[in-house]
């Protein structure tokens, strides 16, 4: 079962973030009420995790905590409406709110679907690149659709979704279209 690491002081938000991701089939293993328990959370096993948060809690800023996070987690900031994301400053995935359950369950699978390590993985056993233009075409539109999901479900700029992509591919040694595809496939609108 894909484990989830749920780090907020509100804790009336925490317990609705609970409910709605243990109903979506994921395992809420922990929360936490500061960014030093989340760190220490990601590395108590060596399982993967999915931390979701917030920018701030109590003093400390994400921005701070986020590089000494386990490599086994990956992190999904949910932000306030009056809240500018951080992509670019921290790397990470946003979530803009009010968020329905279905984009918080995209968001989640879809940083399980390409974490480094299992793309890493993958990538060693990738064909190699198209050598047709048809098939460079047909990465392009999968990459382009996959960008298009990021920015109507995150809140991203085109900018910032291809600077996500491009990041997670060159993180993991695998192509920018088998990215393109993970995400797809966790929002349910792959390309024809």
């Amino acid at each position: 079962m894909k484990k989830v690491l749920l780090a907020f002081t509100d804790t009336q938000m925490a317990a609705q973030l609970h409910a709605a991701l243990e109903q979506a089939g994921f395992c809420v293993c922990r929360s936490c009420a500061t960014f030093q328990e989340m760190v220490d959370a990601s590395y108590e096993n060596e399982d993967e995790y999915v931390a979701v948060t917030q920018t701030r809690l109590g003093r400390g800023s994400i921005t701070q905590y986020a590089p000494m996070v386990s490599s086994r987690c990956e992190i999904l900031l949910l932000l306030p409406p009056d809240e500018e994301y951080l992509g670019r400053a921290t790397g990470l995935l946003a979530l803009p709110l009010p968020t329905t359950p279905a984009d918080l369950r995209e968001s989640v699978e879809m940083l399980f679907e390409t974490m480094p390590e299992r793309l890493s993985q993958e990538a060693k056993a990738l064909p190699p690149k198209p050598k047709t233009e048809e098939q460079r075409e047909l990465e392009r539109r999968v990459v382009g659709d996959a960008k298009e999901v990021l920015i109507r479900r995150n809140g991203m700029t085109e900018e910032q979704a291809h600077r996500f992509i491009q990041k997670r591919s060159m993180d993991s040694g695998a192509r920018m279209a088998q990215i393109a595809s993970h995400i797809l496939h966790t929002a349910g609108d792959m390309a024809s």
